[in-house]
Parts: structure tokens; sequence; C-alpha cells
């Protein structure tokens, strides 16, 4: 914020987070609250507090511009599930800052400049209990099949909420077609309006790290 004409800066104690594009330059920060509240992430420059807003900025995590790419990248919701996830998988993530980001333009931008063709698309597992989360969802699954990349959906006990978690507690992850985690969102799932999905055609020609394999 601005006082007195003079800018100030007042945060919380947490754990301060860059977020990065793909040109591997700090685009925003993000902080989380060590205070367990309802609301833990802010992000450092608002609007609010009369500062330039970072709008919302997706991360990328394991790619810049230059770099070779096999293909597969994971999106996911949140800063720390995209770090954790590439430091398990050695796949490059895409963090959303929420989960209709998910199937965002900037994201379908980041892919195509990435030169992904296969993604694993990575939800939190309450998605099956919260109608909104469950419409952002299908509603990314959409979008990033209608954009032409072959879709995988990630899935895990549920005792983990997201993949971070899941990944800690060693928790085998699962992928499956799009089509397959619809019928466990939807009584009657409305099909995907894309190319079909068999699992064998859906890394075809793209290899994953051999430790995720």
């Amino acid at each position: 914020s601005v006082r007195d004409g003079r800018p100030s800066l007042g945060v919380w104690d947490g754990i301060l987070i860059p977020v990065r594009n793909e040109f591997g330059q700090i685009s925003a920060l993000r902080l989380r609250r060590d205070e367990n509240s309802a609301n833990r992430y802010f992000w450092l420059s608002s609007k609010k507090h009369d500062g330039p807003g970072p709008g919302s900025p997706v991360g990328v995590w394991g790619w810049q511009k230059g770099q070779p790419t096999s293909g597969l990248v994971r999106v996911t919701e949140g800063e720390f599930k995209a770090c954790a996830a590439l430091e398990q998988t050695g796949i490059p993530s895409l963090s959303a800052p929420g989960v209709a980001q998910m199937g965002s333009p900037r994201v379908i931008q980041l892919l195509q400049t990435i030169g992904a063709r296969a993604v694993l698309l990575a939800p939190d597992s309450d998605t099956l209990t919260n109608k909104h989360v469950k419409r952002s969802v299908r509603n990314a699954i959409s979008t990033l099949t209608e954009a032409g990349f072959v879709v995988a959906v990630e899935v895990w006990d549920s005792a983990a909420k997201g993949i971070d978690d899941a990944l800690a507690a060693g928790y085998a992850i699962q992928q499956i077609s799009p089509d397959e985690y619809l019928k466990r969102l939807l009584d009657e799932p409305e099909p995907v309006e894309s190319a079909e999905h068999p699992m064998s055609r859906r890394l075809e020609g793209v290899s994953a790290p051999s430790q995720y394999e």
C-alpha cells in the first residue's frame, strides 16, 4: 500500500512463493499464511490495498522457453502442488491459481508454448463432493480436449486432498480417461466433445520420466 506518498509492505508470517512465467521470470509473489484460517493464500500485491493486482497468473514449474520437452505436462491447482509433483515425478507442471482456471486461455496458451501433446489433469480429490468444483473440472476437461490435447485425469486415495499430499503419503497415482472420470462425477455423464481417448492412445509418443512410469 501507499502511505504518505511512500510505498509500504505489511505481510503475515508465512511462506512467500514465487510464481514464474515461461521465461523463468517471477511474475507474481504469493503468500501462504502460517495461521490456519479459511483463506491462507494472498497475493503480495493487491488492488485491494492500492497495489497493482497480479491478475490470475499461471505458474510454470520445471520448464522455461528454449528447453526441450517430452510433450507431457501436468496441470494442477496451486503452486505447492505443482512444485511437489514436479519434484516427485519430473513432469513439468502448470499451477493454476484456482480450479476454475485449470482450463483457462492462459493455460491453453502455455501448453501450446511448451509443446504439450498430452496433459495430466490433477484436480483435488474433493471434486466428487463439491458441485462447484465438479463444474470447473468438467469445463477444464472439455476445454483441453477441444484444444486438441490428449487428456488423462490423475486420481488417488481420497484420504489425501491434493496430489502433493498423495505423493507425500506414498499413494499410487492412477491415470484414467476423461470419460471414466466423468462417470465418477455424474450419474449420467455428459460426453466430452472430443476425439475418443483410449488409454493406449493417451500418451502415445510421449515419454514420462522413468520414476513415474
